[in-house]
């Protein structure tokens, strides 16, 4: 699946057996998204709140949410800071997941 939605300004994102791959088309950048990563990354685009996120991967990965929510926040902002998410307006809540979490972006 190949996507060029408005929301994705700058990407080519392509589905590759549940994980995706992402082309910043800006950086020239290639970004390789687990399966989890993946679920986030969607999830959050779709507008989900990391609480929501969590409770979403605690269900799938019989994972604590508790620690899946401090996962989701430390991908978001990986995820972030890669410019991959735009960051949540102020006051709307953060996001991303560690690799203890199994969930990782590489690039």
């Amino acid at each position: 699946m190949e996507t060029m939605d408005p929301h994705a300004a700058g990407m080519i994102v392509r589905e590759v057996d549940g994980a995706l791959l992402i082309l910043d088309t800006a950086s020239n950048h290639i970004h390789q998204l687990n399966e989890t990563a993946s679920i986030v990354w969607r999830m959050r685009r779709e507008g989900a709140a990391p609480r929501d996120i969590a409770a979403t991967l605690a269900a799938e990965f019989a994972v604590e949410e508790d620690q899946a929510l401090s996962d989701v926040h430390d991908l978001l902002q990986r995820l972030e800071s890669l410019h991959l998410l735009m960051p949540p307006p102020p006051g709307a809540g953060h996001a991303g997941v560690s690799k203890e979490g199994g969930l990782n972006v590489s690039s």
